[in-house]
């Protein structure tokens, strides 16, 4: 809560706004709206000095507005009180992460306001009213989900393609929606109804792979060969032959909730999760019993390079790190040339992106050995974690002195029971009582062992110390050394390398520190809104990172 000392009238208000998507809500009409709304809620309280906002679903954590408010909350010089939010689902739509928002808010002795709200935060029926409201907003998003789920199921099962464009193959055919609510608004239904000529392509794919006349690869050679183009317009790849092998379409039934897209990285769900229609929804490419054929030739390593056993990774240290800017996980690959050494590359499997090796890993490194290895980031993470010990060595004294204040006590106890039976009492009367003290004196004796060992702190600062004793071989090793040693520093510091190639920028998350003696003119941040932005960088959380040099950045963003 905020300090009760201070001035209400003159408390400085961070307001933060928030939107779910910028394609269904205007920000130009919405924000201001909300921050007029909470405006009136501070009238005579204090007015809005700075604002965060996003455009991110609230059920995410991982959103650039909210992140820069804490990040401020947590410093001595932040520029407000008190937090002012349109409505409490507006932190967050899950209540588990509302309510660790404003613990952490609170903490920093810092109340939230909301507009609909009235009275002081933190009384007993602002309290109830806003737990009840976060209960809503997060039943109301359960259910909509459920009900969206309900609604895609049935429309499946009735033979309605379910959105996204039709597989290859087919092409959309639109009907009159039932509903004549929906139709006066232009809804409609959409059935899948086959194209002739690359219908035939699909039975070419599906009658060699089952004939054994080619593999995946080898069909993809073939129709690139014959001069056929692919759905998109260009050569044939294996992921493209896998994929229509794998679309259960074309076998006329409509199938959904083939893969986990929003929850599960697309990944494949299990068939058993898969919901079929009823009966055959469109024409047949193919009959089922070839495309149940087919599945059944897939797992096969002889038949499908994807699951042959690998040679070998290849010795890229960044490997499995490095990303897309559309979040695809990008693989290496060479570029073999006659006169000079084979080029390693870093290439999208989805929009074919590229980036030189070579060139991703020296900045990659120079990031490390500016924002790591840095002499007074290793101070300041140094000094937090001796404050850190610090303060648990406090703890551990007074939980010790309380234990054996405790133990002390269980002792005498026992002894009196001891003397008890010395003066004639039954000693079966006693004996429950003795057990019981016995049990809690154990339990004492191991709790006070706990106390004697080391702590995650102190060994955290050994290590901390032990890198600045290395520092400069770890340069080394970074610079020159084996990229199996090179790996192995890098997994211990970055958390993903994501590559922006509109901005020719690199986007690095790692765990680092916020120096404390860093001067903080020019690292306020006045306003940020981004959808699905960078996370802002925290004391010993994930930050970002990006290269080239630019302007100044905000705080914890480092720009190379």
């Amino acid at each position: 809560m905020t300090d009760p000392e201070s001035d209400h009238g003159n408390l400085r208000f961070a307001w933060y706004g928030r939107l779910s998507t910028d394609e269904l809500q205007q920000p130009q009409l919405a924000f201001p709206s909300q921050r007029a709304a909470c405006e009136r809620r501070v009238r005579g309280i204090g007015r809005i000095v700075c604002e965060f906002t996003d455009v991110e679903s609230g059920r995410s954590d991982d959103r650039a507005g909210i992140e820069a408010l804490f990040v401020e909350a947590g410093r001595g010089d932040r520029r407000f009180d008190a937090v002012v939010t349109y409505e409490a689902e507006r932190f967050a739509r899950r209540m588990v992460l509302a309510l660790a928002y404003e613990e952490e808010l609170r903490l920093a002795n810092i109340s939230i306001y909301v507009s609909d709200e009235a009275g002081e935060p933190g009384r007993p029926t602002s309290v109830l009213t806003r737990r009840i409201k976060q209960a809503v907003g997060e039943w109301y998003v359960l259910e909509l989900v459920e009900e969206s789920r309900r609604g895609m199921e049935e429309n499946t099962r009735q033979g309605f393609n379910t959105g996204g464009i039709a597989p290859y193959g087919y092409r959309k055919r639109f009907l009159p929606h039932p509903a004549r609510s929906m139709a006066d608004r232009g809804k409609h239904k959409v059935v899948l109804e086959p194209d002739s000529e690359q219908a035939l392509v699909v039975e070419r794919i599906f009658r060699e792979f089952v004939s054994g006349e080619g593999g995946i690869r080898g069909i993809a050679n073939d129709l690139n060969l014959d001069g056929v183009p692919s759905a998109r317009g260009g050569p044939w790849t294996g992921a493209a032959v896998s994929g229509i092998l794998d679309n259960p379409k074309y076998s006329g039934f409509q199938v959904w909730n083939r893969r986990r897209r929003k929850t599960g990285g697309n990944l494949t769900n299990p068939q058993a999760e898969w919901v079929w229609s009823k009966t055959p929804a469109h024409p047949a490419i193919i009959p089922l019993e070839l495309w149940k054929a087919g599945q059944g030739m897939r797992r096969r390593p002889d038949t499908d390079w994807r699951h042959r056993p690998k040679s070998g990774l290849p010795a890229r240290p960044l490997r499995g790190m490095v990303f897309c800017h559309c979040s695809r996980r990008m693989a290496a690959v060479q570029r073999a040339r006659r006169t000079k050494a084979a080029v390693w590359y870093w290439e999208c499997p989805s929009c074919k992106g590229r980036i030189r090796d070579d060139r991703l890993q020296t900045e990659v490194v120079g990031v490390l050995e500016r924002e790591l290895l840095r002499s007074d980031r290793l101070t300041a993470l140094e000094r937090h974690q001796e404050a850190l010990l610090r303060g648990r060595r406090k703890e551990a004294l007074r939980t010790r002195t309380r234990l054996e204040a405790r133990l002390v006590s269980v002792k005498s106890d026992q002894h009196a029971q001891l003397r008890s039976v010395a003066a004639g009492i039954d000693p079966v009367l006693v004996k429950e009582v003795v057990d019981d003290l016995q049990r809690e004196e154990r339990e004492i004796q191991d709790q006070l062992r706990d106390t004697e060992r080391p702590s995650d702190a102190v060994r955290a600062l050994a290590a901390i110390r032990g890198l600045r004793e290395h520092a400069g071989d770890l340069r080394t090793v970074l610079r020159h050394g084996d990229p199996e040693d090179q790996r192995k520093i890098f997994r211990r510091t970055i958390r993903s390398v994501t590559w922006l190639p509109e901005e020719e920028r690199l986007e690095l998350r790692l765990v680092l520190p916020e120096a404390q003696d860093e001067p903080a003119e020019g690292r306020r941040v006045d306003s940020v809104r981004a959808r699905g932005g960078t996370r802002t960088h925290t004391p010993f959380r994930a930050g970002a990172f990006k290269a080239p040099p630019s302007a100044i950045p905000a705080p914890g963003r480092r720009r190379l």
